[in-house]
């Protein structure tokens, strides 16, 4: 299984190390990235590889992590059927896991674009997929680019490239 979303602190040590140019070298592929938002509450959610305590919030689910920046990789795990798709879902045999309880079990697929974007689909997802605030209806797909906003259902992640990704969070954290 491919690690559920990761913590930042690894990701910024990686980045100090390496310099820009040899991290991108390494970071060729696309990446989700979470950043802290509004909704933090208390502080922050509590992680775990199989379940995450989910707040509500009038009655809706929010994000676990809604303090933190947290990131994972797009990619196909090895064996996995569909070679042209990388699935986004809570079940634990999807490329990209989610492990949150308003992610459906199979909830949306990546395919390749032009090599500056990905094809995305919803794939009948319960909570539903929107790019930049705009719902993406069910079995529909949208070419996707590095920089945009993804919702998977309330969860709102960064798409981004491995020079996206650094800038970011260069950015974000005066690297």
């Amino acid at each position: 299984m491919q690690p559920p979303m990761q913590e930042i602190e690894p990701l910024l040590a990686a980045m100090r190390e390496l310099g820009r140019s040899v991290f991108e070298s390494r970071h060729r592929g696309w990446y989700l990235l979470k950043h802290p938002t509004s909704n933090a509450g208390d502080g922050p959610g509590r992680f775990d590889f199989n379940t995450v305590a989910v707040r509500k919030e009038e009655g809706r689910a929010v994000d676990p992590f809604a303090a933190e920046w947290r990131w994972i990789e797009i990619r196909k795990r090895a064996g996995n059927p569909f070679p042209d798709r990388v699935s986004v879902g809570r079940a634990n045999n999807c490329d990209v896991v989610l492990r949150l309880p308003f992610i459906s079990k199979l909830h949306a697929h990546f395919s390749p674009g032009d090599g500056a974007a990905l094809i995305l689909s919803d794939h009948r997802s319960a909570n539903g997929t929107q790019v930049a605030g705009r719902p993406l209806e069910s079995g529909a797909t949208i070419e996707v680019h590095s920089g945009e906003w993804i919702a998977f259902g309330p969860l709102v992640l960064q798409l981004v490239d491995g020079s996206d990704l650094y800038a970011e969070l260069a950015d974000a954290f005066g690297l």
